[in-house]
């Protein structure tokens, strides 16, 4: 078997096959760590059918033993669905860990603070109504958002992933740490600025719920690709587009309408304010963007 898997990698094609060869082919192309696929209609394709990581059996006309004995079964019996399979898997894994990485990076400024000013002695800057605000970002953007987001350009030219990859490994945390320290980072600076220049803790917390608002839709933008640049004409996502215009618009209503500012215990912030929140979520989109070198760009 070994002297088979060293001949493996200089060998296309194999004839003449008899099913106990064929099981002994996918193992030793299991030992060698591919990542292997068995298609098969008869009864003696079930062993190796078993054996490799995914059995694909013939429905039209394969047997109802390979069938059972396989992973997939092909209805029309048509290869080329076989490559539209491998798109949708890599298109839901890849989507999933964005929103593994969206939710971790989004949720460091909150813990942030509200730990932060227990610890300082400063008032609340989060309170419960503007955590339950963000949950109705958060929550439809993983679901919705990404869910929606097609597979990126160049996915299909990667080589398979293997097979002991998990969905959270240590890239989509350390993307999710880094995106989400520089979010934390401007949001208390957007907190300080507002501070020291207004002198109220009303119109403080206004500028830097703002800028954490503003910020984790620019945040969502970056994350629809952990590959490509940042580009404004990528194609549109319909949820995307409903999320942020309703969060921009509650958020306004919040800001400039009196009832609502209560409710938030909200200050408007001055003109010069709003445009330093402005520019700070200028920031953050650059941060996010500059993320994609400091991490890595991969298609998932």
């Amino acid at each position: 078997d070994a002297l088979l898997a060293a001949r493996l990698a200089d060998t296309n094609v194999f004839c003449r096959v008899h099913p106990e060869q064929k099981l002994r082919l996918v193992q030793a192309f299991r030992s060698r760590g591919d990542v292997v696929a068995m298609t098969g209609d008869g009864v003696n394709d079930a062993p190796a059918l078993k054996a490799a990581h995914i059995g694909v059996a013939m429905g039209a006309r394969g047997t109802d033993v390979a069938r059972e004995a396989a992973a997939l079964v092909l209805l029309n019996d048509d290869f080329a669905s076989l490559v539209t399979a491998v798109r949708y898997g890599r298109r839901v894994f890849a989507n999933l860990r964005k929103a593994i990485a969206f939710v971790l990076a989004v949720h460091l400024p909150i813990v942030g603070l509200s730990i932060v000013p227990l610890v300082l002695g400063w008032p609340m800057v989060l309170m419960p109504v503007h955590i339950l605000f963000l949950q109705l970002i958060i929550d439809p953007t993983c679901s919705i958002v990404f869910e929606a987001e097609p597979l990126e350009a160049n996915a299909m030219h990667a080589p398979p992933r293997r097979p002991d990859a998990r969905l959270f490994d240590a890239q989509v945390l350390l993307r999710g740490v880094v995106q989400g320290s520089g979010l934390f980072g401007i949001v208390l600076v957007a907190y300080l600025i507002a501070r020291s220049s207004s002198g109220s803790d009303e119109t403080a917390r206004a500028l830097a719920f703002a800028v954490l608002v503003v910020s984790s839709l620019a945040l969502i933008h970056v994350s629809r690709t952990w590959s490509a640049r940042h580009d404004p004409t990528r194609h549109w996502n319909a949820a995307f587009g409903w999320i942020a215009s309703a969060s921009c618009a509650l958020l306004a209503l919040g800001l400039w309408v009196p009832a609502i500012s209560d409710l938030f215990s909200f200050t408007t912030p001055s003109a010069p304010l709003l445009l330093s929140g402005a520019a700070l979520c200028v920031g953050a989109l650059a941060w996010f963007e500059a993320t994609k070198w400091l991490v890595g760009r991969r298609t998932c």
